[in-house]
């Protein structure tokens, strides 16, 4: 359920926020022993009550004053129990962001892609030092607790010891003043302790169901956050085909309050049936506008607009499903090469006529029917044991992610940097080819490379969060404007000067 709600947030700004982290961490152990704990505690209750109830009986019959006293000897104990763990969930969640550096640190030293720069650069015996250092920190902060705890746990050890002692005294009294008989000594002292034993063994679980309820509240405060957390917009229209195009109309975005807008009255037009690219130096807000146009983000002024429409009036999943998209920073499954297609399309993912056609679209056939196991092979040694994973090069796998692109029956295709990994002479082909299967699909195409830009339609230059010059390829190689100074930068020889 937990997950459930996780995937039921659209954007990407809760999972930037190290506090919903925190959360997650500890709302994942609520959701686990919070309902266990109230169950634990139930039937407690009800096995000792029964207990309970037989042995008041009998200390009635010493004095109700002595049953008084140890009815009210357990309060202190369940007061100091519930302060316990009231401040055992406060340790944790002060140190929560320690606990996932410790995890993040430890995954670094095992997983292989981390693995083989930590190696090259000598790193190992510094996130080791880092690691030791942050698990001491907590040792430390949970030694100092424990030492508290373990003082508080004497102290009510001791008094419901001298309870226990006073009250066998009394007993002892009792019998003495000829009110008992020796033989009922037995009988009352065991009741006596079974008595104290069952009130404690009440006590306990409530004090431990106080804890786990704090760990269920972010379990909770999650649940919450999923359901009134819907992207805003009234939802209202299903997405049409694509047939005008789309445009970014006074559109500004920045990330945080804090930081500089990324897009600042940015106007930009991309037209349909047709493709346009857009390139800029790093922090221009190319990416921003993938992110825009994904609904991972809404801008905070202005409107993207499909055929006229605000893409916020449509429901941010069914506008996705009229997109392919592949980002610069792709992920890469450890599933099968099948799987790592399918995921481009849930619903084909057991189809391998599908998959198989979108492998051949992304020149990516040849290569999985080498696999050991084809298409069933594990993409990653990782995971699967023996020699029945594989290990991808960076471009095999930028050609996977365009094979989960080609998986989508999408009116509008996004590729932001689909290139970064592959060689000139490949990325050539994949361009090529690219034009080939687009055909007079709208499309954006973002890339730094001017060599990669000429296949597009139309090119837009973006400088500052605003587009500076807008045209082909040859038009604004004759505006010599910044486009042309790009160009004859990436066309420089430098070695020339040699």
């Amino acid at each position: 359920m937990l997950f459930e709600y996780i995937n039921n947030l659209e954007g990407l700004t809760y999972f930037e926020n190290q506090d919903f982290h925190s959360a997650i961490r500890l709302g994942s152990r609520g959701s686990v022993s919070g309902p266990t704990q109230v169950l634990s505690l139930i039937s407690s209750i009800i096995q000792n009550s029964i207990t309970i109830i037989g042995f008041i009986s009998v200390l009635l019959l010493v004095s109700y004053e002595l049953l008084l006293l140890l009815i009210i000897s357990i309060a202190p104990q369940i007061f100091v129990l519930i302060i316990l763990k009231r401040k055992r969930f406060a340790l944790e969640a002060e140190n929560i962001e320690k606990h996932r550096v410790a995890s993040y640190i430890e995954e670094l030293l095992q997983n292989p892609h981390s693995v083989k720069e930590i190696r090259i650069f000598g790193l190992g015996i510094f996130f080791v030092n880092r690691l030791m250092s942050t698990i001491q920190q907590l040792n430390k902060a949970g030694h100092d607790y424990d030492l508290r705890e373990m003082f508080w746990q004497s102290g009510l050890a001791l008094f419901s010891s001298v309870i226990a002692g006073i009250s066998f005294v009394f007993i002892i009294f009792q019998a003495f003043w000829g009110k008992i008989t020796i033989g009922d000594i037995f009988l009352y002292s065991s009741a006596l302790a079974s008595f104290q034993s069952s009130l404690y063994s009440i006590a306990l679980p409530m004090s431990t169901v106080t804890q786990d309820s704090l760990y269920f509240r972010k379990f909770i405060d999650i649940k919450y956050l999923a359901q009134n957390s819907k992207i805003i917009g009234n939802h209202t229209c299903s997405v049409p085909h694509l047939k005008t195009g789309i445009e970014f109309r006074d559109v500004a975005f920045r990330y945080t309050e804090n930081q500089d807008w990324v897009l600042d009255n940015f106007n930009l037009f991309i037209p349909s049936n047709a493709c346009l690219a857009v390139t800029g130096i790093n922090g221009s807000g190319k990416s921003t506008i993938v992110k825009l146009l994904t609904r991972l983000y809404d801008p905070q002024k202005g409107q993207i607009l499909w055929d006229g429409i605000d893409i916020r009036e449509f429901e941010p999943r069914e506008l996705r499903e009229h997109m392919g998209v592949i980002f610069q920073d792709f992920s890469r499954y450890y599933l099968t090469g099948q799987e790592n297609i399918g995921v481009g399309n849930v619903q084909s993912i057991d189809s391998l006529e599908a998959i198989t056609h979108a492998a051949h679209k992304a020149d990516l056939h040849r290569l999985f029917i080498t696999l050991p196991n084809g298409y069933q092979t594990m993409l990653s040694k990782y995971i699967e044991s023996g020699n029945r994973g594989t290990e991808l090069s960076g471009g095999q796998w930028q050609k996977v992610a365009l094979a989960r692109m080609f998986m989508r029956n999408a009116d509008f295709f996004i590729l932001d940097e689909p290139t970064s990994s592959l060689d000139i002479k490949t990325e050539h082909e994949m361009y090529a080819n690219f034009v080939k299967l687009m055909g007079n699909a709208s499309s954006l195409l973002i890339s730094h490379r001017i060599a990669a830009l000429k296949i597009a339609n139309f090119i837009a230059v973006l400088e500052n969060g605003k587009v500076i010059e807008y045209g082909s390829h040859s038009y604004l190689i004759g505006l010599k404007g910044k486009y042309a100074e790009l160009h004859d930068l990436q066309s420089a020889v430098p070695f020339n000067q040699l």
